[in-house]
């Protein structure tokens, strides 16, 4: 079995890029925001692999980096947070 790092890490690189139009870096190097219901986490993986950041989820439906390098992530219909690149939540709506 793959260590569930790996595994998200391979679904990451696997799903290409994610990122909203406004929120990509300019050069080459580029991250990816990925995740996995299976293992509940949602990562951002750069370039060499690495998980450069991570948290737990469940049912998550969309997800994205803002402009102000936040993730935005919605899960299921009725849960919607904002996260800083910390983890610090900067704000919810629990519906």
């Amino acid at each position: 079995m793959i260590h569930s790092r790996y595994r998200l890490v391979a679904l990451a690189l696997s799903i290409g890029l994610i990122f909203h139009a406004e929120a990509q870096q300019p050069g080459p190097a580029q991250r990816v925001l990925g995740a996995d219901d299976s293992i509940g986490k949602l990562a951002i993986v750069p370039k060499d692999g690495s998980v450069q950041w991570e948290t737990k989820v469940t049912a998550i439906h969309d997800a994205w980096v803002l402009p102000n390098v936040n993730i935005l992530c919605e899960q299921g219909s009725t849960h919607l947070f904002e996260a800083a690149p910390k983890k610090e939540v900067v704000w919810t709506i629990k519906g």
